[in-house]
């Protein structure tokens, strides 16, 4: 099977450093990109990094977070005829002092990508391979009326990888390209 990769590092625990654990820890701050204001996007599975470039005159959107107002899952989506990759969530409660009904449309009918900074500074890139989409959006009247939206790995995708990215790279994304 030529799809197979190999191990290529060891796994240490780090008892004086126990906040960096395998998975997104605590994310603090978040940036969506519409998918048709990306330029291009190079990711590299074998290194876990990405680059990505916004077409001249996007940017991506900040998502402030406040109190786990996005959390981000990650889970094995089996393949056929391709390898096991992951299937990606962010379940993202809009949290504004302003309407968010066009917020709301905009999610409803686009397609995204996510970078999001953690509370241990780690900076990810998620979707990559295969553009998040809404795949459940829920207001709820017992929360104050709080929407919340879940993007997700599409259903016909093979999945996905979690990508790091810099903290240069990720602060360039929240300017005008």
């Amino acid at each position: 099977m030529a799809c197979i990769r190999k191990i290529t590092d060891d796994l240490a625990f780090d008892c004086n450093n126990p906040g960096l654990i395998a998975g997104i820890v605590g994310v603090e701050e978040a940036i969506i990109i519409n998918f048709e204001d990306v330029s291009s996007v190079s990711a590299t599975p074998s290194t876990g990094s990405a680059l990505i470039t916004l077409k001249a005159g996007t940017k991506g959107y900040t998502i402030q977070c406040v109190k786990n107002s996005v959390q981000i899952t990650e889970a094995a989506r089996a393949n056929d005829n391709a390898p096991t990759m992951l299937e990606l969530t962010a379940n993202i409660k809009l949290l504004s002092a302003l309407p968010v009904v066009t917020y709301i449309n905009g999610l409803l009918s686009g397609s995204f990508l996510l970078a999001v900074k953690t509370k241990t500074n780690q900076y990810y890139l998620l979707g990559a391979h295969s553009p998040l989409e809404v795949s459940d959006m829920v207001t709820d009247s017992a929360t104050d009326g709080v929407t919340t939206a879940t993007l997700k790995t599409p259903d016909g995708a093979c999945g996905d990888y979690r990508y790091s990215i810099t903290a240069n790279l990720y602060n360039q994304l929240k300017t005008k390209a």
